[in-house]
């Protein structure tokens, strides 16, 4: 078990140089009124799980991870803008990445510009209500270029999630699997996301808006596995 409680010792973590390191989880848990995140460490030969004690920004900028790194998870990050790190397309490696409960972010990071990453999880970011072109960057012709598996859970504010791109530039063109659930506001998903990608399968629960207006026939049309339930 280990503590970092500043800046310093996350600089000392040098997680930048940890090539050894595959997959990072940094946990995080704002407490209310206070600068603080709290979460725990364990070390395995290629995982790491980080606890971080003190969250001012210039830590947060500290921890970033190597540019190889294969996993990410983030959760509880509670600042409203997302470290540097993560607003560039660094992690030229990542394959996995999962963002969950960040309740302070208002918007996405660009992680289309994300060159090789297959699976995306996103849950109870709760206080975006709009994704748009911020989502996908605007680094490379291709947003997503890799991505085969996306979804999206315990959005509660989540409203409108719009794609408005050059029709030039593609979006997710390996796209195979789309999960929307418990995201009771989202009122429609983006036509160039249904009828412009390879998806085969659809899967929205307990999002009622959304399921009130996803028109089964047209999927079925595009010949898409889905499935839509209370």
């Amino acid at each position: 078990m280990q503590n970092v409680e500043n800046a310093r010792e996350a600089r000392e973590a040098n997680l930048k140089n940890k090539i050894h390191i595959h997959h990072l989880t940094l946990v995080f848990d704002l407490q209310e009124g206070t600068n603080y995140v709290v979460g725990a460490l364990r070390s395995y030969s290629t995982n790491l799980v980080l606890e971080v004690k003190e969250g001012p920004k210039s830590v947060v900028e500290a921890l970033q991870p190597h540019p190889n790194l294969k996993s990410l998870c983030i959760r509880g990050y509670g600042d409203t803008k997302w470290a540097g790190w993560m607003m560039r397309s660094s992690l030229t490696q990542l394959k996995n990445l999962e963002l969950s409960y960040c309740s302070g972010c208002l918007c996405m990071p660009p992680l289309g510009q994300l060159p090789v990453l297959e699976r995306l999880e996103i849950k109870g970011v709760e206080r975006v209500k709009h994704i748009g072109g911020e989502f996908l960057g605007s680094s490379s012709t291709i947003a997503f270029p890799k991505l085969k598996k996306l979804t999206f859970r315990n959005m509660k504010e989540w409203e409108k999630w719009e794609v408005i791109e050059e029709e030039k530039r593609l979006i997710m063109s390996c796209l195979s699997y789309l999960g929307i659930h418990k995201c009771p506001k989202l009122e429609g998903l983006p036509d160039r996301v249904l009828q412009r990608t390879p998806l085969q399968e659809l899967i929205i629960t307990k999002s009622g808006i959304l399921q009130q207006r996803t028109n089964n026939r047209i999927l079925e049309r595009m010949n898409k596995k889905y499935l839509i339930s209370q």
